[in-house]
């Protein structure tokens, strides 16, 4: 219906249950056979990839951090961008990290383009900060549900929700520590053209 229906202006994804997170029951991700895993997966990028390349998809959330990110980074980029870090690699710690830098990539366009930060200096510290906080939990990146399955499969206990998360919160604080002490100033300066952000 996503690509016949002319009528579509909206897509809302949500779920009925409190472990509900990207399309995934939380509860049942642990047992998912390696079979169960790669379907879902492959259904995901699928499914995000679809929704990527859809003109007529709003995200009326969006708006809302975009408004209060662009006075952020008026008022200090540094500030910003720890917010923004922090935001990003929490969130990537319960959703697919793909999507939550899908989300974000507009919104911090439109900060560049509003501040005159360089793009490339506002989307390179997210894209780090979504890997790692992939790390904090099981269900953060694909490959930890994909190994814990693995283990299942072969008679091994489960990984548990937060068994990676004092490893992944120190990736997470040394990786956003470098990005801001070194990383950034190495990072080109480098503009969008304004269509991107439109």
């Amino acid at each position: 219906f996503l690509k016949d229906g002319n009528n579509v202006r909206l897509v809302v994804f949500t779920g009925g249950d409190e472990c509900f997170s990207a399309g995934i029951d939380l509860k049942e991700a642990p047992n998912f056979t390696t079979e169960e895993a790669t379907r879902y997966f492959g259904l995901a990028v699928n499914t995000y990839s679809m929704l990527l390349d859809y003109d007529k998809i709003l995200i009326t959330a969006v708006s809302g951090i975009a408004l209060l990110s662009t006075r952020i980074f008026q008022k200090n980029y540094w500030y910003g961008l720890i917010l923004t870090m922090l935001l990003i690699g929490i969130a990537s710690a319960f959703i697919n990290n793909t999507p939550v830098v899908a989300v974000f990539i507009p919104v911090l366009l439109g900060v560049s383009r509003d501040t005159g930060i360089a793009a490339s200096h506002l989307l390179m510290p997210i894209s780090f900060a979504s890997m790692f906080g992939g790390l904090i939990t099981l269900v953060g990146t694909s490959t930890n549900i994909l190994v814990s399955s693995i283990a299942v499969d072969h008679d091994m206990p489960a990984f548990g929700m937060f068994e990676f998360a004092f490893l992944g919160l120190s990736f997470l604080l040394v990786g956003m520590l470098y990005m801001l002490l070194l990383g950034v100033h190495w990072i080109p300066r480098r503009t969008v053209e304004r269509k991107l952000t439109q």
